[in-house]
């Protein structure tokens, strides 16, 4: 961005934070001054991510946003409008606890981009501001891969199915809400679901090899019958991030081997999700009477206070951790007799693998040590009364590190993205498909690193690894285009 835009941007925030202050005096804080500054270097993150590739699934896009989102816009919005979750234990405003957060949040964000600017040069970081002519080669693939992880895929899918029964295993479509048949079979289900996105990208591949042009009727209908068969194959298990990590990565797929996806049609998709994790919601507590309940205004609204399912629920709650982290700093600098995790919850996570009984006392999960911290009290204590939030990678660095975990998750977030971001401009020049495909897939995962926690990360990869296993072993450039690609192997130049 050129000087002139980056000052008509900070003169924009600036209209906008005066405006609030006039209309909102309550909502006034310091808390905007760093909130205002992660806002714009998000923005700014964004703007360069799209200038380099014209692609919103590029890592620095992907990065950028969560950034601008969660630590800069979202607080000004939990603060305005004074919003506070159903289990909010603090009785003041939350913009007095969101201004040391911000602060926290700022100083990790700065230190790991000043990491990054020391181990690599901005240039070979970034890569080139081009869009790569790679995307527009004609893609190969061996069937052998294909075959091996569909059979396997599909051989789990089937085993759990006949483990519980057919019967039992589709009760969710039908209404049934009861799903404690599907204890112990947590991970062969997640990889058995993995068989529909392994098709998928088999099928977008042929598509492209031959020239198949998919209009948004075509993109429309594959999302309608991928989503259905999702629902139907544990989409309905009591998970809304089955269906929603799935079709973000059917989308993916289809941007990356098929055509670019509008950005109309994102915003349209985005608009889509929304209405999905707020109809879902209801089905998780009222069934199959959800549908009836959504088409009755007064009813729907009543369900919505009792369930805390209204907009700015699912805004702010669901797709923020702004609250959350207020809060918890706020019993972090008070608390006297709960202990932190020191590093315990992340180990927890790691051993969820192990069979029962293996360890002789199971480590505190982040559920127990957040329970601690909430209550003030021991972690022999709270391990009676767990909580069930998500944290974020920064509230979960703060659950084990006390508040300089603050600081500590934004920076590891920030390396993270420019890891990402550099292992997609490397598969760019050497003309490397699986290369790019695996990154923009793990730089989706920056969403649930920011939103949840490393136990929802793992089962997340879980979920991914069929479908990276097939990329990396069966889709490959053929040897004449990567011979005569337009990347030589040489130092990237960036566009002044």
């Amino acid at each position: 961005m050129t000087p002139a835009k980056w000052l008509f941007a900070i003169l924009v925030l600036a209209t906008g934070i005066v405006t609030l202050a006039i209309v909102r005096p309550e909502a006034a804080g310091w808390y905007l001054i760093p909130s205002t500054s992660l806002l714009l270097i998000g923005l700014a993150m964004m703007i360069e991510g799209w200038r380099r590739r014209h692609s919103v699934l590029a890592p620095l896009v992907v990065g950028g946003l969560m950034i601008a989102w969660n630590f800069g816009l979202s607080p000004i919005l939990v603060a305005a409008l004074d919003h506070r979750p159903s289990f909010a234990w603090l009785g003041s405003p939350l913009r007095d606890a969101l201004a040391p957060v911000g602060g926290f949040h700022l100083l990790g964000v700065l230190l790991g981009f000043g990491v990054i600017h020391l181990i690599w040069r901005p240039t070979a970081l970034w890569g080139r501001a081009v869009a790569a002519p790679i995307t527009h080669e004609p893609w190969q693939y061996r069937r052998r891969p294909f075959l091996v992880v569909t059979a396997v895929t599909a051989a789990l899918m089937l085993y759990v199915i006949v483990r519980v029964g057919p019967a039992e295993f589709f009760s969710p479509m039908m209404g049934g809400q009861d799903v404690t048949f599907m204890a112990g079979l947590g991970l062969p289900l997640w990889l058995g679901e993995s068989v529909f996105l392994v098709i998928a990208l088999w099928l977008l591949l042929a598509a492209r090899k031959r020239g198949m042009q998919i209009g948004l009727v075509g993109l429309v209908t594959i999302c309608a019958l991928f989503m259905f068969a999702k629902l139907a194959f544990g989409g309905l298990h009591g998970s809304r991030s089955a269906t929603i990590w799935a079709m973000l990565w059917l989308l993916l797929l289809f941007d990356s081997i098929v055509r670019p996806v509008r950005r109309t049609e994102w915003v349209a998709i985005a608009l889509g999700g929304f209405l999905f994790t707020y109809a879902y919601g209801f089905y998780k507590s009222l069934g199959a009477e959800a549908g009836a309940a959504l088409l009755d205004q007064a009813v729907r609204s009543g369900l919505a206070e009792d369930f805390n399912r209204t907009g700015e629920d699912v805004v702010l709650g669901d797709l923020s951790r702004a609250a959350v982290h207020g809060l918890l700093w706020e019993r972090l600098v008070t608390r006297d007799a709960a202990d932190l995790g020191n590093g315990r919850t992340y180990l927890a996570a790691l051993t969820l693998w192990l069979p029962a009984g293996t360890l002789a006392e199971p480590l505190p999960s982040k559920s127990v040590v957040g329970s601690a911290i909430e209550n003030n009290v021991t972690i022999s204590s709270a391990r009676q009364l767990p909580a069930t939030r998500q944290y974020g990678i920064s509230g979960e660095a703060a659950l084990n590190f006390g508040i300089v975990g603050f600081i500590i998750g934004p920076l590891v977030y920030v390396l993270a993205v420019g890891i990402l971001q550099r292992r997609e401009s490397l598969s760019l020049l050497r003309g490397s498909p699986q290369g790019l495909l695996v990154s923009r897939l793990l730089a989706t995962l920056l969403v649930s690193v920011m939103l949840s926690d490393l136990d929802n990360w793992i089962v997340l990869l879980v979920r991914l690894s069929p479908l990276l296993a097939v990329i990396w072993m069966g889709v490959l450039l053929p040897a004449k285009a990567r011979s005569t690609s337009p990347f030589p192997r040489q130092p990237m130049v960036s566009r002044a």
